[in-house]
């Protein structure tokens, strides 16, 4: 995958993060916080705006953006991985 391709992966998570993390109405924002590449998969880190919000909090919300990715491009191996925000 092409760095191109990543970044427009990355724009498009973080598009249908904010999406549906609207229309759950979380208190919270997550944002992506960079990728990792491997030979077959993109790992998409993503993170909470505020400490104390859990991964359970928002779990769905990344297994729902995973389904919609792959709804649109199954060839593209995409998973989101949780991450505590920076102190």
């Amino acid at each position: 995958m092409t760095s191109a391709q990543v970044s427009r992966l990355e724009q498009a998570v973080q598009e249908l993060v904010d999406r549906r993390l609207k229309e759950a109405q979380k208190p919270f924002r997550l944002r992506v916080a960079g990728s990792v590449q491997d030979a077959e998969w993109l790992y998409i880190i993503v993170e909470p705006d505020r400490a104390g919000v859990h991964s359970e909090g928002y779990i769905d919300v990344a297994r729902w953006v995973e389904g919609e990715l792959a709804k649109g491009n199954p060839d593209d191996n995409v998973l989101l991985v949780p991450a505590r925000p920076q102190d």
